[in-house]
């Protein structure tokens, strides 16, 4: 255990030796967000949706559980799978991709303050939608879509995650797929990519 600010961290291992204190290799020190680990924060993400379009989520990951036990993962849309639709009932495993980058993002983003760590995601009480996709623009134009779609339905604000992106067009939000994402996340909806 590391001490931060009076603040106990568990401590990361390399072998059998201690090193980094665990809020920084886990990535949440490294995005900028040291507040998230200190005692007192009132935002913790309740009432809001997180949906993450990436790759390799495993749905049912304890850091998507809530203090009860239940899963957050409120929808699964696995692109991967030609011809999926969306669901409610979250399945087991993973989606079917070989890495494991989407369940870190999504952890980072809104993993659970889980008992015995004090690190845990920036919205530890966010509803979650997964979205396992093949990057297409047109594919992730439509589950953007359906992630805004359903926050409305559930009235609820919501962040869209897209941690990917390529070094194509001009990057000045010109391109008519830069319009139609901006459509998407207007009042009650933020894009972060």
């Amino acid at each position: 255990w590391y001490n931060y600010e009076n603040l106990e961290i568990p401590m990361c291992k390399q072998g059998n030796k201690l090193t980094t204190p665990f809020h920084i290799c886990s990535d949440v020190w490294i995005i900028g967000a040291r507040a998230i680990i200190l005692p007192g924060r009132k935002r913790i993400g309740k009432g809001v949706i997180i949906g993450v379009i990436d790759q390799s989520f495993e749905f049912k990951h304890g850091s998507f559980l809530d203090a009860d036990g239940n899963s957050r993962v409120k929808a699964v849309w696995n692109r991967k799978n030609a011809g999926s639709k969306p669901t409610t009932v979250i399945p087991t495993g993973g989606d079917g991709f070989s890495s494991s980058h989407a369940t870190h993002v999504t952890t980072i983003a809104a993993g659970s303050k889980i008992d015995g760590f004090n690190v845990y995601g920036i919205a530890p009480e966010a509803d979650l939608i997964m979205i396992p996709s093949s990057f297409k623009s047109a594919e992730v134009l439509e589950v953007t879509k359906y992630i805004s779609d359903f926050a409305a339905e559930a009235g609820q604000p919501y962040v869209i995650n897209m941690s990917f992106g390529s070094m194509v067009g001009p990057h000045d939000g010109t391109t008519p797929y830069c319009s139609s994402m901006n459509d998407y996340c207007k009042a009650g909806g933020i894009l972060v990519a």
